[in-house]
């Protein structure tokens, strides 16, 4: 019964591991699905003409800034929710039956406060 207990551990810790991955692989796709659908299709053109004169990578934060100058939380798809234009990354709410899910809490309290704020117009279910 000690080995069978073990190995039923053994498992779930495994799932525990797999889910986790499963979030972040979800977390990055959304991420790329939302940039692809907010940025202009002649960014390459921007990338190299902003290498080619040396801007400097303060300038270049400036400017990606400006490409989510609307701080908005957008549904991706059914119970999938992406907000953009708060901080430095998107954070991402996944509701399901009876809680949330956030990926990526921001880089600051207040930043994830102002984000948790706007997810709660969507949705009062616990994290």
């Amino acid at each position: 019964t000690k080995l069978i207990l073990l190995d039923s551990l053994l498992q779930e810790r495994i799932m525990d591991i797999l889910i986790a991955v499963f979030l972040v692989i979800c977390s990055t796709l959304l991420t790329l699905a939302v940039q692809k659908k907010s940025k202009p299709k002649n960014n390459n053109d921007k990338i190299k003409k902003s290498m080619k004169n040396k801007v400097t990578a303060s300038k270049l934060l400036d400017e990606h800034t400006q490409e989510f100058p609307k701080k908005e939380v957008i549904k991706v798809t059914d119970n999938v929710y992406c907000a953009i234009g708060y901080g430095l990354a998107n954070s991402i709410m996944i509701e399901g039956e009876d809680g949330l899910v956030i990926i990526d809490t921001m880089e600051c309290v207040e930043v994830g406060r102002e984000v948790m704020a706007a997810f709660r117009l969507i949705t009062n279910k616990p994290v």
